[in-house]
């Protein structure tokens, strides 16, 4: 088993865990950066919950043969998406969750990325985004 995917299957045993350990924070949608609160979780009984950074979506599915395969649509709320950005990113992962999804690591970044078609999207845990990262302590100046 090559190293990329012994990790991928890590990465996909950590989000099979309860759901507070399960959370991921969806980074970028389409090569731009995700809007609102967007998170998706994943649960060991096949349960997906998230929001789209808009309205919130429930379903399930499975992962096989390195996919994530959806079979029925998403239940999802229908909130008003004021914008034009939230309304793109928000069709954008509805369209992307359904069927079968292709599931690849970034092993650079701890990201795993789902595609489907046009449509990507990348997420990393969520305590561990660019903004979950605490700035750097400084020293105070010392006394002289």
């Amino acid at each position: 088993m090559n190293r990329n995917l012994t990790r991928l299957t890590a990465l996909f045993a950590a989000i099979a865990l309860p759901a507070s350990a399960a959370e991921w924070r969806i980074q970028s949608v389409n090569g731009l950066p995700a809007t609102g609160d967007a998170q998706i979780g994943f649960t060991v009984a096949g349960e997906i919950v998230g929001n789209t950074g808009c309205n919130g979506f429930q379903g399930s599915g499975r992962f096989e043969d390195d996919k994530l395969v959806i079979d029925r649509p998403m239940a999802v709320t229908r909130m008003f998406c004021d914008g034009d950005a939230i309304n793109a990113q928000e069709n954008a992962i509805e369209a992307l969750l359904t069927g079968e999804i292709l599931v690849s690591f970034d092993p650079f970044t701890d990201a795993v990325v789902l595609s489907k078609g046009e449509n990507v999207m990348t997420l990393v845990l969520a305590d561990n985004g660019p903004e979950e990262q605490a700035a750097p302590e400084t020293a105070p100046p010392a006394d002289n």
